[in-house]
């Protein structure tokens, strides 16, 4: 299973998973960022669900020889996976029993970020540094 969400600047936030019998998972790729020029190094996979710049849902349809419907599924539909045993560490959004306690772990800065420290030269400060 190959599960992706738009990761903005031309990159998706990619993993890809092997479910075994009986009910576990095993990480074949780490979710990472990715552009489309990583997209052939991606291992076999049979499924595929997520969104993302239309540039890079048509690759993934290509490489993996698939016509892309016209809404890819949601990646929501990995919250199904809460309680199979070797989710956990599986990076399958790392889930945990109340998914609405879940905050994700990002990668790389946000772009408001990058764009202030592109046009001011220097790191963005920490405001919980500046409080006395």
């Amino acid at each position: 299973m190959l599960a992706f969400t738009n990761a903005f600047r031309g990159e998706v936030y990619l993993g890809i998973w092997r479910f075994d019998q009986p009910r576990r998972v095993t990480t074949l790729f780490p979710p990472r960022a990715v552009g489309e020029p990583d997209l052939v190094a991606l291992p076999a996979v049979t499924r595929m669900v997520g969104d993302g710049p239309e540039a890079i849902c048509t690759a993934l349809a290509r490489r993996y020889g698939v016509t892309p419907p016209p809404a890819w599924p949601r990646a929501t539909v990995l919250l199904d996976l809460i309680g199979v045993p070797g989710r956990e560490g599986s990076g399958v959004c790392t889930l945990i029993e109340e998914p609405a306690l879940w905050e994700p772990t990002y990668g790389r800065p946000a772009e408001a970020q990058v764009q202030w420290e592109r046009r001011h030269g220097r790191p963005l400060p920490d405001p919980d540094s500046q409080r006395s």
